[in-house]
């Protein structure tokens, strides 16, 4: 019996030694594992566009356009009509002949403020003329202009209102967003203030309609 034991003992030791030196083959074959990988695209990755500021003077336009035009870009010129808010100042009084008015004319040019005389008559007898002290976009030049009211001494009237007027924009051809960046720091130092960067596809929801050739202005 002790005999039979020990035999089987060996027996199964040089089994497992066999097997340790030689490994059974697997049948399994591993298979290729694929993983399904988003196609989000960065968000600097694409066309962008570089767009000035609004500008709603054609001397301003035009005088931006000549700075542009040496750099060799294509430019494309936006027109759209837009809420404006005007600043308007007048002086308060009517008056019934055209030679008073532009006495009060060349007494607000005396004091270094634009004036204009109208016929605001229309239909009405007698005619009826009033001068204007100057229209502004901007509240900057606004509030220049009303300093120099106030030291005129004269009483005037000041309206605030929104206006639907053409305003434009000047937009370059769309390039890859690091040579959007070279142009929109390039700008700045050219003394154009704070123009917008944008992706080509926000430009054209926004201006589809209104581009026109710079020529036109």
């Amino acid at each position: 019996m002790r005999k039979t034991f020990s035999l089987v003992w060996i027996l199964g030791v040089l089994v497992l030694t066999w097997q340790a030196w030689n490994p059974p083959i697997s049948s399994f074959q591993a298979q290729g594992i694929r993983f399904s990988i988003p196609n989000i695209a960065p968000l600097d990755s694409g066309q962008w566009r570089v767009v000035t500021r609004r500008m709603v003077w054609k001397k301003a336009v035009d005088g931006m356009r000549n700075q542009l035009d040496g750099l060799g870009y294509t430019l494309i010129l936006i027109r759209k009509k837009e809420p404006i808010e005007l600043h308007a100042f007048d002086d308060i009084r009517l008056f019934s002949s055209k030679k008073a008015a532009y006495a009060a004319k060349t007494w607000w040019e005396n004091k270094h403020i634009d004036a204009e005389v109208l016929d605001t008559s229309g239909s009405e007898q007698p005619p009826v003329y009033r001068v204007e002290l100057g229209r502004y976009y901007l509240s900057a030049y606004a509030k220049d202009a009303q300093k120099e009211l106030n030291q005129a001494g004269k009483p005037y009237r000041y309206q605030k209102r929104q206006v639907m007027i053409p305003s434009y924009r000047f937009a370059f051809s769309a390039m890859v967003k690091s040579e959007a960046v070279i142009l929109w720091r390039r700008l700045q130092n050219m003394g154009i203030v704070n123009p917008v960067m944008m992706q080509a596809s926000k430009f054209d929801t926004l201006y589809k309609g209104y581009l026109i050739t710079h020529e036109t202005t």
